[in-house]
């Protein structure tokens, strides 16, 4: 089969529906097409995965996208996997229970998506190392990871939040690293226009110290 996709233009999921003909059989697959995108830079916008620079930014009134190496990150593992795999039937495992999405979120406007996690999500959820937000006021997630019922914790995957001056969002999924999928372009394209626009106005206010708290200490 070939297709061509020169003619998409903006990030979204198409269709490939296959049919038997002269029959009722049919299958169909998601396919999200990602054309090539030009990240937007800003002065007023850091992008980083180092904490000290992330909060001296803040201090001084900027934006900035947190994303650090998920080995620095004090949480669960990302997971892709059904109910199923849970810690009643396999107590090794993280517990991740798949996405809760919030698709109408302005951040998500460039990276299509329904409420739940879908293929696009692999490579990211793949990246991640998933946030607990039980210690943390009530941030509000743009990306939230559904934990298993043994726990029930609440967990994000993204998050924003005001820091001091200045205004984050925290993502759990490493952007950086592997920034040429184009997935993770997608995403980091996505929450970079947001956050250059007049709507990324985060309420819950964190301050250092309990930004810290979500990282391993050194």
């Amino acid at each position: 089969v070939d297709v061509p996709l020169d003619r998409v233009a903006k990030a979204q999921r198409l269709e490939m529906l296959a049919v038997i003909k002269d029959s009722p059989w049919r299958n169909r697959w998601n396919i999200w097409v990602y054309p090539e995108v030009e990240i937007p830079h800003d002065r007023q916008l850091l992008v980083t995965a180092d904490i000290d620079e992330a909060l001296q930014a803040l201090k001084r009134g900027k934006k900035v996208l947190f994303s650090p190496k998920t080995a620095t990150i004090k949480g669960l593992e990302g997971k892709f996997l059904p109910v199923f795999w849970s810690p009643v039937h396999f107590p090794k495992q993280a517990g991740t229970m798949g996405l809760l999405c919030h698709p109408n979120h302005p951040a998500l406007r460039d990276f299509p998506t329904d409420m739940h996690s879908d293929w696009q999500w692999w490579n990211l959820v793949k990246r991640s190392r998933v946030v607990v937000l039980d210690s943390l006021p009530p941030v509000s997630p743009i990306v939230e990871s559904i934990d298993n019922f043994v726990n029930n914790r609440r967990l994000a995957l993204v998050f924003e939040a005001q820091v001091g001056k200045g205004k984050l969002i925290f993502s759990a999924v490493d952007l950086l690293t592997d920034g040429q999928l184009p997935e993770i372009r997608q995403m980091r394209y996505s929450l970079t226009n947001y956050m250059l626009g007049h709507e990324f106005q985060p309420k819950t206010k964190l301050d250092a110290a309990q930004l810290r708290t979500v990282l391993h200490a050194g």
